[in-house]
C-alpha cells in the first residue's frame, strides 16, 4: 500500500513539475512573443520616418496682401480694394517633388485648385493671379498634395498636419520652372 501512495504521490509531483515547467515555457514564449513586438512596432516606427523624411521638409501657406502692396501681409482683406493671394512652396528637402496639387480655402468653401508637374528645392511663390474680396471675416487657408522623390503620396492640410495620401493625379495646369515668366512664379530664397 506505502508502495502505491509513493507511486501516486511521485506521479502527482511529476505532473505539478511538468506543468510548472509548462507554464514557465508558457510565460517566457509571452515574454518573448511581446518582444518581438516591440521590435516590429520599432522598426516600423523607423520605417515610417525614414519614409516620412522628405515629406516633413514640405510646406505651403497662402499670402495675402492689399493689391498694389505685395509686401504687407495681411489677414484680413478689403472688399473695396480686393486682395492679391500667392501660394508661397517651401521645398526645403535637397530633392524635388512631384505632381503637386495646391489648393486655398476660405470660410465660405469656395475651392481653387493648381496643380505643378514638378517643384525643385527652394521656396516658391506662385501668384494666384485672381483678385479675391475677403470681407474682415474670411482666412484664405493653404493645403498641398504632392508625390515625393520615392514615389510616396502625402497632403498636408490647412493646419500643417501631414499624412501619407491617395489622392489622383489629373492633368496639371503648370510645370515649374519652365514657365515661370508667364505664371509669375520665382524663387524665394535659395538653399
Amino acid at each position: 500500500m506505502m508502495e502505491n501512495t509513493l507511486i501516486v504521490l511521485a506521479t502527482i509531483i511529476s505532473a505539478l513539475a511538468v506543468t510548472g515547467q509548462t507554464l514557465i515555457l508558457w510565460r517566457q514564449t509571452k515574454i518573448a512573443n511581446e518582444q518581438i513586438e516591440m521590435q516590429r512596432q520599432l522598426i516600423s516606427l523607423s520605417e515610417n520616418e525614414e519614409r516620412s523624411k522628405q515629406a516633413q521638409e514640405i510646406s505651403t501657406w497662402v499670402h495675402t496682401y492689399e493689391v498694389g502692396k505685395p509686401e504687407t501681409h495681411i489677414l484680413h482683406g478689403s472688399k473695396d480694394e480686393g486682395s492679391q493671394t500667392d501660394f508661397i512652396i517651401n521645398n526645403a528637402s535637397h530633392s524635388p517633388i512631384y505632381n503637386v496639387i495646391l489648393s486655398h480655402d476660405d470660410f465660405a468653401d469656395s475651392r481653387h485648385t493648381m496643380g505643378i508637374y514638378v517643384i525643385p528645392p527652394g521656396r516658391w511663390r506662385l501668384a494666384y493671379n485672381q483678385t479675391l474680396p475677403v470681407d474682415k471675416y474670411s482666412f484664405i487657408e493653404g493645403k498641398i498634395w504632392f508625390t515625393d522623390a520615392a514615389g510616396n503620396k502625402w497632403h498636408r492640410d490647412k493646419m500643417g498636419n501631414l499624412a501619407q495620401s491617395n489622392y489622383s493625379w489629373g492633368k496639371p495646369l503648370i510645370n515649374l520652372p519652365l514657365e515661370t515668366k508667364n505664371l509669375n512664379i520665382h524663387r524665394e530664397n535659395s538653399f
